[in-house]
């Protein structure tokens, strides 16, 4: 029997998409107040984001995964008490749709699901004291994948940081 994750077509999110993200991410990491600086810290990010590809999310690395309680979600009640202790609002509606149908679509077809997710985003950082898999964008996106019992495929930034 297929498992839903094998109909679902994972793409990689333009930069600029999640621009807001990495820009929070390269805010965290940066070691200067420079301008210059973290402009150009933000060009590598963007460079390394458009260089790397698309690859299934193995359990050691979500277990370990910082900045996300994803791997903690075993049902849609647990999603929910975590979006509430992050106090976020999403529109898990919509996110899970993208896992059946893909966007743009109004109704679940569950005889024949042809889903459209967009990658979440991690940033691996191995000269890191803490944690070294830091997700960078996706949370919702991973608890759906992990009430659903699909295992998510992702982009990874493997920095020199």
């Amino acid at each position: 029997m297929a498992d839903l994750g094998d109909f679902i077509t994972w793409r990689k999110a333009s930069f600029n998409s999640e621009r807001a993200e990495f820009e929070r991410v390269n805010d965290e990491w940066a070691g200067t107040d420079d301008p210059y600086e973290r402009q150009k810290d933000l060009r590598y990010l963007e460079l390394l984001y458009e260089s790397s590809p698309v690859e299934t999310l193995s359990s050691l690395i979500w277990r370990k995964l910082a900045n996300t309680g994803s791997w903690s979600v075993r049902n849609f009640d647990d999603l929910f008490a975590d979006m509430r202790k992050d106090a976020v609002k999403r529109n898990i509606a919509r996110i899970v749709m993208h896992y059946f149908n893909g966007p743009g679509r109004s109704q679940i077809v569950i005889d024949k699901p042809q889903g459209e997710v967009e990658c979440p985003i991690i940033l691996y950082t191995p000269e890191n004291e803490g944690a070294k898999y830091t997700l960078v964008a996706g949370n919702h996106r991973l608890g759906v994948a992990r009430a659903l019992g699909i295992t998510p495929k992702v982009v990874i930034l493997r920095t020199d940081w």
